[in-house]
């Protein structure tokens, strides 16, 4: 068997533990992998009266740095764009809704390193 993953299962585990992660801290959990177009969101949640929309990033070491670093302006626009347009679709307009985003350090089987950052809007 193989003992390490490849980028599409590690991301998958990462956002598995991303969401236990949240539900731990009493976050409502909503949907994951919600498709708008040709982008993706990877988790929605509810944290009180707010909708939240996490963006994970799972990396097995920090040799390069921290998995939120992986976020980048580019990828905030891309996501409230889509956040935007799924409301937008939905009739919804009004909902107050952040951006967080969980950084996961783990070989897929052992987690190693969860960050959190609540409300990003830029770095």
């Amino acid at each position: 068997m193989q003992n390490r993953l490849n980028k599409i299962q590690l991301g998958s585990w990462g956002e598995e533990v991303a969401k236990n992660f949240l539900e731990k801290k009493g976050y409502r959990y909503f949907k994951k992998n919600v498709r708008i177009g040709r982008g993706e969101l990877d988790l929605i949640f509810g944290d009180k009266n707010v909708m939240v929309i996490v963006e994970v990033k799972t990396k097995s070491g920090r040799n390069y740095g921290d998995p939120g670093e992986m976020v980048d302006m580019k990828k905030i626009r891309q996501i409230e764009f889509l956040v935007e347009t799924m409301l937008r679709r939905s009739g919804r307009e009004n909902i107050v809704w952040r951006l967080d985003v969980v950084g996961v350090v783990g070989d897929g089987i052992r987690v190693k390193e969860i960050m959190h950052y609540e409300n990003v809007t830029m770095w």
